[in-house]
């Protein structure tokens, strides 16, 4: 085989291999995303689904989380992928629960709230929305 032909040879198989490198790369690096944002909505979900409920037998929604526990929750879920947890009333009949986590790039805020409205600000730090969850960049 000549010289120049044993060059293309290696440079499309150069070029072969590191495009599926990428491709691999990209699906592993999805399926962890994905792998990552379901834990947190799973661990995360029931928070929400208590707060309605302790909404719905007292007329508001609890000042803390702690109000949640043991009636509605039997404890505050942690999650390894969670840094900060915050939630706070808002007008007195609202909520916003948020869940920062510094696991994935950019740096994410996961939101759950009674009611999905969002500042201008938030809106242009959307990320995704899935499942009663809103991801911004945090």
């Amino acid at each position: 085989m000549k010289t120049g032909t044993k060059r293309i040879l290696l440079v499309a198989a150069a070029v072969l291999i590191m495009g599926i490198g990428t491709v691999v790369w990209a699906f592993f690096t999805a399926l962890r995303t994905f792998g990552i944002e379901d834990r947190i909505h799973g661990t995360f979900f029931p928070v929400g689904v208590a707060i309605d409920n302790f909404t719905q037998a007292n007329g508001a929604p609890p000042r803390t989380l702690i109000e949640l526990v043991p009636a509605f929750l039997p404890s505050i879920p942690t999650s390894p992928y969670i840094d900060k947890i915050e939630y706070k009333v808002v007008d007195g009949t609202n909520w916003i629960m948020n869940a920062h986590s510094k696991e994935l790039k950019p740096w994410r805020t996961y939101s759950w709230r009674s009611n999905w409205t969002f500042s201008d600000e938030e809106k242009s730090r959307m990320l995704k929305q899935f499942h009663d969850i809103t991801v911004l960049k945090d």
